[in-house]
Parts: structure tokens; C-alpha cells; sequence
């Protein structure tokens, strides 16, 4: 969705994006689709890329898909690949993917398993980790570890990221000695 309508200013769109999404916008607000209960669904994985108007738009509506719990991670595991592929493609067993895979959508966790097909490579911890991570920028909490990424980097830290094994985030930014920052400094980053 986000390359049909995104989310930036119309100057910098070409002149089919802009018909795209002046049409969108029509769509949203005609009164003879909204009486005849036409709907036009879009799917997108964050609504923060689309375009402000369409998105806050009187009739369109949010729909949240909710992400699989662990369980529902590992049936659909089980149901994509064999335990062969797994035995041959993969250093995790679904049980342990399924718990490695928290947070992420079936179709994160699908792209995660083409991409293995696709490139003929082995399905590790490191990749999944990889895939996750990406996954975790690119959504709502990015805009929050990009921050914490640019601070740390900023001051030649280190910032390391993994997922913990029952879901959520391990964050972890090392500043040695030589580089951390001056009291000085600190106190003016902390109120910025």
C-alpha cells in the first residue's frame, strides 16, 4: 500500500501517484459508494506510510490483524514447510522458530522463509535475528530505535538488539570509556 498512496509531500510525487491518489481520495468521500456499502480494503503494515488524508478520511476505518501467539506461529509453521525442510533447510526446528518469530506477522515470517528458498541459504538464529530486527525498524518501534541507533552512534557506542525467547526486546547500548559522554553533555541529551 504504501507505494500506491505513501506518505509524503504531493510536490514530490509524480503525476500518476497524484491521480492515484486523487482518486483514492474521491473514493473515500462519494456519497454513492458509501451508500452502497462498497468496500475498497488496503492492507498495509503501518498506516504511519500512507498518505494523512486518505487514512484520517471520515469513512475509512482501521483494522487491526493481529499478530499470531506462539501457538498459531507454529501451526503455521508446520503447515508451510515439511519437517524435511526444516531437517535440510533450516538450524531450527519449528517449535524453536516459532518462538524465535515473536512479533512478526504469517507474511513476515513467510518472506522469512522464501527468502531462505530463494537464495538457497540455511535458515539460522543470526538470519531470523536479521529479518526481525529489520522488521522492528521498519514498524512503529523504529522510529524509536533509530533514535537510541543515532545517539549511540553519535557517541561510537555499540547497540545490540535481540528478542527475548517469551517476545519482546533485549536492548543493550555499551559506551566504553573513551567515548562516553561528558556529564555536561548527557544532561543536555536528556533534555532534548
Amino acid at each position: 500500500m504504501k507505494t500506491i498512496v505513501p506518505a509524503a509531500d504531493v510536490a514530490y510525487r509524480t503525476p500518476e501517484d497524484r491521480a492515484v491518489l486523487v482518486y483514492l481520495r474521491k473514493w473515500s468521500q462519494d456519497p454513492v459508494l458509501l451508500a452502497k456499502n462498497i468496500v475498497v480494503v488496503m492492507v498495509t503494515e503501518s498506516l504511519a506510510e500512507l498518505d494523512p488524508k486518505l487514512v484520517r478520511s471520515h469513512s475509512t476505518r482501521e483494522i487491526e490483524i493481529v499478530r499470531p501467539d506462539p501457538a498459531e506461529r507454529l501451526a503455521y509453521l508446520q503447515a508451510v514447510r515439511s519437517p524435511e525442510w526444516y531437517a535440510g533447510k533450516s538450524d531450527l526446528p519449528p517449535q524453536r522458530l516459532a518462538e524465535l518469530t515473536a512479533g512478526m506477522t504469517r507474511v513476515q515470517i513467510g518472506q522469512l522463509l522464501e527468502g531462505t528458498d530463494a537464495n538457497g541459504d540455511h535458515l539460522t538464529r543470526e538470519r531470523v535475528r536479521a529479518m526481525k530486527k529489520e522488521v522492528i525498524e521498519t514498524e512503529g518501534l523504529g522510529l524509536g530505535l533509530s533514535i537510541v541507533a543515532a545517539i549511540a552512534k553519535a557517541h561510537h557506542a555499540t547497540l545490540a538488539i535481540s528478542p527475548e525467547p517469551n517476545g519482546g526486546l533485549s536492548i543493550d547500548v555499551s559506551f566504553t570509556p573513551a567515548t562516553a559522554t561528558a556529564p555536561h553533555q548527557r544532561k543536555a541529551l536528556a533534555t532534548a
